[in-house]
């Protein structure tokens, strides 16, 4: 039930004219409560502005709230609004999502995630869905644009946390070019260039990332992808020899660490946007310091959605991965790609056999990491133990939370 003492309308999001606001803002006006909306508010509200300065919730179905355009503070961003959809009933475990939107840093709105968010908030996970910086002819995209989303990470851990009862741990989901700003805020917590506000005492870290066909190396996509120089444009140069460390400086797989979260990269086989070599290059990046990557490439899917069922498909993939990137990693996954199998297998007898080429290829990792038992050896024992783990892991699948 709406609290009179802070809610006074209704507030639609605010769309261009072309989406068809002026009908949704005109019922919104109609449908306000008498006296909370004038005709100021309409006309503001058509020239950029919310209905009403204050921020309410709108029934959704299936029992979810959506809160519209809450403001959050990011300085020098130029689009610091989220929506927050709200579960009536948590179901899904105590996390938030946090929704990154696509748009080759151009052009897209966290409204356009609205059919996916809804439907992860009707399987009982909270979304926050963010705007952040785009790339105008005026400005590049970057850096601003990861500074709004660590601002969105600060503000879950904050206001959301104090005002709206958001848990704390946060899984970050992003889609194309907001899969990208996933894997900066996978890959960069700590470093101080990419925090220019001062980080809540919980820290920037996010707990995991889900990314759809995402770019991790910039340079490998201004060099292979396809995308109308949308990656220069986002950087503010052309790449050449000069400004490669530029592109590489901002790269997500410059960044990986041992230090990083659980990733999961959702990519089709068949994008000829973002080639599916970007993804396999950030799972080379994480293997190499024993940390869990798993790849999960779509055969014959492009870029977008329809590869994978459109919204509600995504939104299983979501709440399936979410699953899996939180549980705890199974210590025979040597190669962090998400399974237990043959080349599992091969990289322990490269380990006993020849460790010296097998730490060269992965200096972070622990030679105990494969002392299954426990014993402080590193034998035929654990070797037994590795090749049980290969059955299926039906407990995983029963904690599955699905749409």
């Amino acid at each position: 039930m709406i609290d009179a003492s802070i809610q006074k309308c209704r507030i639609m999001s605010v769309r261009s004219v072309r989406r068809g606001v002026l009908a949704a803002l005109t019922g919104a006006a109609l449908l306000a409560p008498r006296g909370s909306c004038t005709a100021r508010d309409l006309f503001d509200a058509l020239l950029g502005y919310d209905l009403c300065s204050l921020v309410v919730p709108s029934a959704q179905p299936a029992g979810t709230i959506i809160y519209h355009d809450i403001s959050y503070t990011s300085p020098g961003g130029t689009r610091n609004t989220l929506n927050l959809h709200l579960p009536l009933n948590a179901t899904c475990g105590a996390l938030t999502i946090l929704y990154v939107h696509g748009g080759a840093w151009i052009y897209e709105d966290k409204d356009d995630s609205i059919p996916v968010c809804d439907l992860l908030a009707i399987a009982g996970f909270p979304v926050v869905s963010c705007n952040y910086t785009l790339s105008t002819i005026e400005a590049p995209g970057y850096p601003q644009a990861v500074y709004d989303v660590k601002a969105v990470v600060r503000w879950i851990r904050t206001d959301g946390a104090e005002i709206y009862k958001l848990p704390k741990k946060i899984v970050v989901v992003g889609e194309s070019a907001g899969g990208y700003l996933a894997l900066m805020l996978g890959t960069t917590d700590g470093i101080a260039r990419f925090e220019p506000q001062l980080p809540y005492p919980g820290g920037y870290r996010v707990n995991a990332v889900i990314a759809f066909f995402s770019p991790g190396d910039l340079v490998y996509q201004a060099k292979r992808g396809f995308d109308g120089l949308a990656t220069e444009w986002f950087i503010g140069e052309m790449l050449n020899d000069q400004t490669l460390p530029q592109f590489a400086a901002a790269s997500p797989v410059s960044y990986v660490s041992e230090a990083n979260p659980p990733v999961a990269l959702v990519h089709g086989e068949e994008d000829p946007i973002v080639p599916l070599e970007s993804s396999l290059r950030i799972q080379q990046a994480f293997a190499s310091v024993c940390r869990y990557c798993r790849v999960v490439a779509i055969p014959g899917a492009g870029h977008g959605f329809d590869g994978i069922g459109g919204n509600a498909g995504a939104a299983a993939t979501i709440a399936e991965l979410i699953s899996k990137v939180l549980a705890d990693r199974l210590e025979p996954d040597l190669n962090g790609d998400g399974g237990v199998d043959a080349l599992d297998v091969q990289l322990f007898q490269g380990l006993l056999l020849d460790p010296t080429a097998f730490f060269s290829t992965r200096p972070g990792c622990d030679r105990l990491q494969a002392d299954l038992n426990g014993d402080g050896l590193v034998d035929g024992q654990d070797l037994s133990i590795m090749t049980s783990r290969m059955l299926p892991d039906s407990a995983a699948k029963q904690r599955n939370c699905r749409p």
